[in-house]
C-alpha cells in the first residue's frame, strides 16, 4: 500500500506542488550528417536543405525498409540522450532574458536560413513578444549590407522553446514530440512559431532553387540559339549566299518574351490559376505583375544566396542548384517534384489553423495578400458568438476558443510580393487542413470522385495536436499518410526532365520530414511514426518524465488500482471486458445493498457500446453520456443521477473532453480504462463526495503503461507493472 503520494494530504487539504518535469531528447541517427565547426571547435549547422534533398544521396532500395526495432537502433546509428533545459517546465512568461546566442538573426544565420526571412521573423517575434527586443536595431552599415547583426548590438530574442526547436527542425530529421511540458498556451505558441519559420524557409529554398536553375537553363538556351544563328550565317557566307542581318523567328520570340519567360518557366508545371471563379483574366494580370516583382529582387538575392551556400559548402558548390547532371554539352537540373505543394500542415480545429496561417502570412513578406478577408471571415467568429463559460478549466477555454470547426482545407501560394490564400492545391506551396477536410478530397477506394495527386511531392508533414486528433478520428490521419508521395495518376503539366530522381523511383517518402506534435505519447502515434515515417536521416523523439497527476487529488478517498492479465494485445479488449463483467461489476452488486451513485468512465466509444449493451441485461438503472448524446438527454441523465433516480452513469472520455461538465452526487468512480489526458483523473476524482462508501477503482494492464505513467508517475509505473494491486490513499 502506498499512502499519500507526493505528500498530498497536508493539513490544509491542498495538494503538494508538483516538481518540474524533466524533458529528454532521444536522438536516433541512422546516418551521419555533415557538420562544420567554428573557431571554438563547437559544431555549427550546415545547409541541411541542400544535403538532405541532394540527388546524389545513397537511398535504400526501391522496396520500403522494414520498421526499425529498438534492438536495431544501436546498429543503425548512435543513441544519444540529451537534456534540454529550454524545454523544461516554463513559468507563466517563459521568455528568457535576452542573450547573444538566441537573437533571431544570429540563430537563423547559423542554421543557414534565407537572409530575407530574418527581418520578417524578427517582426513576428516582436509582435508576439513585445519584450523580446530591448535594444535598438544595428547601425553598422556594413552589417546591414551583409544582412548580419552588428557585433555591438543585441537583436530581437527568440523565445527559449523556439530557439531550442529550430536546430532540431532544420536538421530535416523526423521529430516526435510527446512532452507534457509543451502544453501551456505560451509553449504551444512558441512551438508553432518554430515550425512556421521552418516551413516558410523550406518554401523559400525550394522556389529560389527552381528560379535560379530556370534562369540558367534559359541563359544556356539563349547561348545555344545564338551559336546556331552564327553557324548558319557562317555556312551561308561559305556558300556565297547572303544572309539577312536579322534574327530568326525563334530568336525574335525569345527576345520578345524577355525576362518574363524566365520566371514563367517556373510555373510551367502548374498552369491552373487556382481561382474559385471562372474568370482567369484578373489572375493573369496579377501573375504578370508578381513575376516582374520576383525578377526585380531575384538577381540580388540569388547572388547573396550563392555566396552563402559557397561559404558553407565549399566541397559541393552545385548543391543549391539541385545537383545538375552533365551529359556532354547538356545540363539537367533535377529540382522539382510531380506537383507543386511541398508542405502539409494538419491541424484539428480552425482556431489553431488561424494562428498558424497568420504566422505564415507574417513570414512571407508579401505586400499583397489575396482572399485575406475571406480567410478572416471563415476562420473566426463574430464577437457576440465568441465566448466561453469562464467556469470551465483554462485548458478547455484555450483549446475551444474562437472557431472550432474541424472540417477545413486551404492552399497557400507564394510569390515574391504576392501571396494567395484558398489557392488551388496544384498551384499551392503549403496546404493547411484538418484530417477530415482533406479526407473529403482524398476520398476512399471506390469513390467516383477522388483526388490525391497533389500529395505526391510533399517534402514536409507537420501534424500538430495529435492528441486532439485522436479525440476526433485517428483513422483520417492514417488514411492521409497512406496517400503521401504516391506516384500520381496524371502528369499535371510537370516537366519530367526536372523531376528529382527519388520521385521517379518511388522513394520520396524516404526523404520526407515528418513532424508529429502531441501533448502525450500514445500507441497510435508511435505506430504512425514507426510504419509511415521512414526518413533516412533518422528520428528525434522528445519525451517527458512524469511525477504523476495523482498528486493533484485532494479528496481523501481510497484509490484501488487492479491489474488484469492479458495474454496478448489482440485479446486486450476481450480480456478487459471479461474481467470487468465477471469480477469487477459483481462486487458492486452485493445482495441486499443498493449501488452507491457510481460514475463509470469508458475512454473508448466501442467499449462504451459494449458495456451499455451488457448493462441492459442487468437490474442496474443507469444513464449514459457520450459524444453523440443529445443535449436534452444529457441534462435529464445528469439530473436523474444527482437526485439518485439512477445509480450508475456511464461516461466516455470524449464526452468529458468536449463538455467538461462537473458531475454532482458521485460516491464512487470506476475507471474502465485510464484516460489519455492525465489531468482528467484528478478532475473526476476530486468531484467525489466524502463518505464511508466513497472510493475509486481502476482497471489497467501492461498495455496501459503510457497512460498509467502519466497518472502515477514514471518512478512508480515499473513497480505497478510487476504487481497486481496497488492502493493509494
Amino acid at each position: 500500500m502506498i499512502r499519500n503520494p507526493n505528500k498530498l494530504a497536508k493539513k490544509g487539504g491542498k495538494a503538494a506542488k508538483p516538481k518540474a518535469k524533466d524533458v529528454s531528447i532521444v536522438h536516433v541517427e541512422r546516418r551521419t550528417g555533415s557538420t562544420n565547426k567554428d573557431s571554438n571547435g563547437s559544431k555549427v549547422s550546415s545547409n541541411h536543405f541542400g544535403t538532405h534533398f541532394s540527388n546524389d544521396r545513397d537511398l535504400p532500395s526501391f522496396e520500403p525498409p522494414k520498421p526499425v526495432e529498438k534492438k536495431e537502433e544501436k546498429q543503425l546509428g548512435s543513441l544519444v540522450f540529451l537534456e534540454c533545459s529550454a524545454l523544461k517546465k516554463q513559468p507563466e512568461h517563459p521568455l528568457s532574458p535576452p542573450s547573444s546566442s538566441s537573437n533571431v538573426q544570429s540563430v537563423l544565420a547559423k542554421l543557414a536560413f534565407k537572409d530575407r526571412l530574418a527581418p520578417l521573423a524578427e517582426s513576428l517575434v516582436e509582435s508576439l513578444y513585445p519584450s523580446a527586443s530591448s535594444t535598438p536595431a544595428p547601425t553598422d552599415k556594413q552589417s546591414r549590407k551583409r544582412k548580419e547583426p552588428s557585433s555591438d548590438s543585441a537583436q530581437t530574442q527568440l523565445p527559449p522553446i523556439t530557439n531550442a526547436l529550430l536546430p532540431l527542425l532544420s536538421s530535416y530529421k523526423d521529430i516526435q514530440s510527446a512532452s507534457d511540458n509543451l502544453t501551456s498556451k505560451d509553449a504551444e505558441q512558441q512551438v508553432r512559431l518554430a515550425y512556421s519559420i521552418h516551413a516558410v524557409n523550406h518554401v523559400f529554398c525550394t522556389r529560389d532553387r527552381i528560379l535560379k536553375n530556370t534562369n540558367k537553363l534559359n541563359s544556356i538556351a539563349a547561348q545555344e540559339a545564338e551559336k546556331e544563328r552564327l553557324q548558319k550565317e557562317l555556312l551561308a557566307k561559305e556558300k556565297g549566299k547572303p544572309m539577312k542581318h536579322g534574327k530568326s523567328e525563334k530568336d525574335e520570340k525569345l527576345s520578345a518574351n524577355g525576362k518574363k519567360a524566365k520566371v514563367a518557366a517556373i510555373e510551367d508545371h502548374v498552369n491552373d490559376d487556382g481561382d474559385d471563379d471562372d474568370d482567369d483574366d484578373d489572375d493573369d494580370v496579377v501573375d504578370d505583375k508578381e513575376e516582374e516583382d520576383w525578377e526585380d529582387n531575384d538577381e540580388e538575392d540569388d547572388k547573396e544566396d550563392d555566396d552563402k551556400v559557397d561559404e558553407q559548402n565549399d566541397d559541393d558548390s552545385e548543391d543549391d542548384e539541385g545537383n545538375p547532371n552533365k551529359s556532354g554539352d547538356t545540363i539537367e537540373y533535377r529540382d522539382q517534384g510531380f506537383t507543386r505543394p511541398k508542405v502539409l500542415i494538419l491541424l484539428p480545429l480552425k482556431n489553431l489553423a488561424f494562428d498558424v496561417i497568420n504566422h505564415i502570412l507574417a513570414l512571407s513578406g508579401a505586400s499583397q495578400i489575396e482572399n485575406k478577408s475571406r480567410f478572416t471571415t471563415e476562420f473566426t467568429l463574430p464577437p457576440e458568438e465568441d465566448g466561453l463559460d469562464p467556469s470551465k478549466p483554462l485548458d478547455f477555454q484555450h483549446d475551444f476558443r474562437g472557431n472550432i470547426d474541424d472540417c477545413f482545407r486551404i492552399g497557400i501560394k507564394f510569390s515574391r510580393r504576392h501571396l494567395k490564400l484558398f489557392a488551388d492545391f496544384y498551384s499551392a506551396d503549403i496546404i493547411v487542413a484538418s484530417p477530415l477536410g482533406l479526407r473529403m478530397v482524398v476520398g476512399a477506394e471506390g469513390d467516383k470522385v477522388r483526388d490525391f495527386d497533389f500529395l505526391s511531392s510533399i517534402e514536409m508533414v507537420i501534424v500538430d495536436r495529435c492528441d486532439m486528433l485522436m479525440m476526433q478520428n485517428w483513422d483520417h490521419v492514417q488514411h492521409i499518410f497512406n496517400h503521401l508521395n504516391v506516384t500520381p495518376k496524371a502528369a499535371h503539366d510537370c516537366d519530367f526532365a526536372r523531376i528529382k530522381s527519388w520521385y521517379l523511383d518511388g522513394r520520396a517518402n524516404l526523404v520526407r520530414q515528418n513532424i508529429l506534435l502531441s501533448h502525450f505519447s500514445a500507441p497510435e502515434i508511435n505506430a504512425l511514426m514507426n510504419k509511415s515515417c521512414k526518413n533516412v536521416d533518422g528520428r528525434i523523439k522528445i519525451s517527458s518524465t512524469y511525477t504523476g497527476s495523482i498528486g493533484e487529488v485532494v479528496v481523501q478517498v481510497p484509490q484501488m488500482f487492479t491489474k488484469f492479465q492479458c495474454p496478448s494485445l489482440t485479446h486486450h479488449d476481450d480480456s478487459r471486458f471479461t474481467h470487468f463483467t465477471t469480477k469487477f461489476l459483481p462486487n458492486l452488486l452485493r445482495p441486499g445493498q443498493d449501488l452507491s451513485p457510481t460514475l463509470l468512465i469508458v475512454p473508448s466509444y466501442l467499449d462504451f457500446v459494449r458495456i451499455r449493451n451488457h448493462l441492459h441485461t442487468t437490474r442496474i438503472p443507469f444513464g449514459e453520456l457520450c459524444e453523440y448524446t443529445p443535449q436534452p438527454d444529457v441534462s435529464r441523465n445528469r439530473s436523474n443521477f444527482f437526485h439518485k433516480k439512477i445509480s450508475l452513469l456511464v461516461v466516455t472520455e470524449r464526452f468529458h473532453f468536449y463538455r467538461r461538465y462537473k458531475i454532482r452526487g458521485v460516491k464512487q468512480v470506476l475507471w474502465y480504462q485510464l484516460p489519455e489526458y492525465a489531468h482528467f483523473y484528478p478532475e473526476v476524482v476530486n468531484a467525489v463526495e466524502k463518505g464511508m462508501d466513497s472510493n475509486v477503482k481502476v482497471l489497467y494492464s501492461v498495455y496501459d503503461r503510457l497512460r498509467l505513467e502519466r497518472i502515477v508517475g514514471t518512478a512508480r509505473v515499473a513497480k505497478m507493472m510487476e504487481k497486481d494491486t496497488f492502493m493509494f490513499a
